[in-house]
C-alpha cells in the first residue's frame, strides 16, 4: 500500500545538487539522498514540497524550508492518521491558521499529534446542517423537546452558527471539527541536520509460511535461523514481501528467499568498501546507475573493480566540471575571471563526453584507462576470496 503524503526536491544550496524524495521517506532512501546531494556537515539541506497529495490545506503555509527530518516526521505522522482523523487534522489547520497566521513546520507535528483530541460530524458542512444535526440529537437544551412539526420550522442555520461560535469549531471540505478540552498544541522535538544512518545494507521483511520474519544484511546467526524455517516451511512457501536498501540499483526483484546468501555475501563486500573508504561506496553506486548490472553475481564482481573508475563527487552539473578543469590548467583566480565570459554549460558537456564519462546522480564518473563508462571492462583473472554462491 502506498503511503506517500508528500513529494518533496531537496537541494543543497552549496553546490546546486538537488534531488526528489516521496515522504515518508525511510532511513535507506534518505541517506541515499544526502549521497546525491553532497551537504557539507553544517549545510541545511533545502526542501520545497511539490505535491500536497491529500494534505492541500497546508499549502501555502507549509511550501518550502530546511529542518528536513521534521518534515519527514510529519510525514510519517500523517501517514499514520485515518479519514477521521485527517478531517481534524485539517480543521485543526484552518483554526491555528486563522489564529496566529503563520505556522511554524514543528506546530504541524504538533497539530497532528493532537487530530484524535477532536469531534468531527462528517454530516455538517455548513451552519444550516450543522444546526440541524445538533438539535437532532438533543445537543441544543433550547429545542430538545419540540415537537416534530415545530422542529422543521427552526432557524438551523442560526442555530448552527451560535453553536459554532460557541464551540470555536470550524467547517472542512468532510464536515466540521471542534477540539475537545485536551487540545494543548506542543512545540515538536529540536530539528536535526543530518540523517539517521540506518543498520545493515539491505533489510528485508519476509513471509515464511504463516510467519512473518525481519532480515537486516549482512546476518550471521539471523540468517541461518531464516534459513532453517524456509526449510521447515518449504521455500515455494516463502517471500520476500519488502525491500530496503541502501543502494537503490540493486532491484528489488533480486531479492528472493532462494537469493538470500549471495544478497548477504554482496551486504558484506559492501561493508568491507564502506569500512575502508566510503567514497568507494558513493562510487559503487555511481557506477551501478551509469552501466546498471544484469544480475546480483555481476553486482558482487564490481565491488573489486572500483578502482577501474574515477568519481568527482563535487561535480554536481556540467558548470561544476567546467570550473574544476579551468581551475586544474590556469589556478583559482584566474579561472574565476574567465568563468564570467564561458558558456560553462557547454564547455563542461564538452568535457564529459570528451572524459567518456558521465555525470551521475553522485557526481562524474569516468574510467581511469579513458574509456567510455558505459564500455564493459576488459576481462580480468578470477580472484581470490569469498565465492558466488
Amino acid at each position: 500500500m502506498d503511503n506517500k503524503v508528500f513529494e518533496v526536491a531537496l537541494s543543497n544550496p552549496d553546490n546546486g545538487a538537488y534531488t526528489t524524495l516521496a515522504l515518508p521517506a525511510e532511513p535507506y532512501a534518505v541517506l541515499d539522498a544526502w549521497d546525491r546531494l553532497r551537504p557539507a556537515p553544517d549545510t541545511a539541506i533545502l526542501w520545497e514540497i511539490g505535491d500536497y497529495g491529500e494534505f492541500t490545506c497546508l499549502f501555502p503555509t507549509l511550501q518550502s524550508g530546511e529542518d528536513f527530518p521534521a518534515l519527514n516526521a510529519l510525514a510519517e505522522r500523517l501517514a499514520s492518521l485515518d479519514s477521521r482523523q485527517r478531517t481534524a487534522f485539517e480543521g485543526l489547520v484552518r483554526l491555528e491558521s486563522s489564529r496566529s497566521g503563520i505556522i511554524p513546520l514543528r506546530m504541524f507535528a504538533a497539530l497532528a499529534e493532537q487530530a484524535e483530541h477532536c469531534q468531527v460530524v462528517p454530516e455538517a458542512t455548513d451552519d444550516a446542517s450543522l444546526g440541524r444535526v445538533y438539535a437532532a440529537n438533543g445537543s441544543i437544551p433550547e429545542v430538545k423537546d419540540v415537537p416534530d412539526k415545530v422542529f422543521e420550522l427552526l432557524d438551523f442555520r442560526l442555530l448552527g452558527r451560535r453553536v459554532r461560535q460557541s464551540e470555536g469549531g470550524v467547517f472542512t471540505r468532510q464536515g466540521y471539527v471542534v477540539p475537545d478540552g485536551n487540545w494543548k498544541p506542543e512545540k515538536g522535538q529540536e530539528p536535526r541536520r543530518a540523517p539517521e544512518a540506518p543498520t545493515g545494507f539491505f533489510r528485508l521483511e519476509l513471509r515464511l509460511g504463516e510467519e512473518r520474519a525481519e532480515l537486516t544484511l549482512p546476518a550471521g546467526q539471523e540468517l541461518v535461523e531464516v534459513r532453517d524455517q524456509m526449510e521447515a516451511v518449504g521455500i515455494s512457501n516463502c517471500t520476500v514481501t519488502a525491500f530496503h536498501s541502501l543502494v537503490p540499483q540493486i532491484p528489488e526483484a533480486w531479492a528472493t528467499p532462494e537469493r538470500l546468501d549471495t544478497l548477504n555475501c554482496l551486504a558484506i563486500r559492501l561493508t568491507v568498501l564502506e569500512d575502508r573508504e566510503p567514497l568507494k561506496l558513493i562510487k559503487y553506486k555511481a557506477v551501478l546507475e551509469a552501466s546498471p548490472p544484469t544480475s546480483l553475481e555481476d553486482a558482487m564482481a564490481l565491488t573489486e573493480r572500483l578502482d577501474a573508475y574515477n568519481l568527482n563527487w563535487a561535480a554536481a552539473s556540467p558548470e561544476d566540471v567546467a570550473r574544476g578543469e579551468l581551475r586544474r590548467s590556469m589556478g583559482e583566480e584566474n579561472a574565476a575571471l574567465l568563468c564570467r565570459y564561458l558558456n560553462l554549460y557547454g564547455y563542461g558537456e564538452a568535457l564529459i563526453q570528451q572524459y567518456g564519462g558521465e555525470l551521475t546522480d553522485y557526481g562524474l564518473l569516468t574510467r581511469v584507462d579513458g574509456r567510455p563508462v558505459q564500455e564493459p571492462l576488459p576481462p580480468q583473472r578470477m580472484l581470490g576470496g569469498m565465492g558466488m554462491g
